[in-house]
């Protein structure tokens, strides 16, 4: 979806497309265009633009290229933290099921020994 069509589905559905300066316009586009496309070699339509979720980045004066980056590496850490998360589960899990044996495998000794 082009940068252009995201802005005429925006102003259709009455959002609030924030200000839509010409330097605006250009960052967005070099983000798109050389470097989610160009740089990283996504096709086009392959990876959308949201102009909205990138105004902050913009206004914080970053680059397309930092922008980008950032995101990429926000987007590594929290998977990063998911993986270790759910291998904590796990360990837990196996954790709570060895316990759970342990403590079964006693109940069934201590039956056999009042037998």
């Amino acid at each position: 979806m082009s940068i252009e069509s995201i802005k005429r589905a925006q102003i259709q559905d009455g959002e609030d497309q924030g200000e839509w300066t010409p330097d605006y316009e250009r960052w967005i586009g070099e983000l798109e265009r050389d470097v989610v496309q160009g740089e990283f070699g996504y096709e086009p339509g392959e990876f959308t633009i949201y102009p909205d979720a990138w105004r902050a980045l913009y206004e914080d004066g970053l680059s397309p290229r930092d922008a980008f980056q950032r995101a990429l590496d926000a987007h590594a850490a929290k998977r990063a933290q998911d993986d270790a998360d759910r291998k904590a589960n796990w360990a837990r899990i196996q954790r709570a099921d060895a316990e759970f044996l342990l403590c079964h495998a006693i109940s069934k000794l201590l039956q056999k020994e009042q037998s």
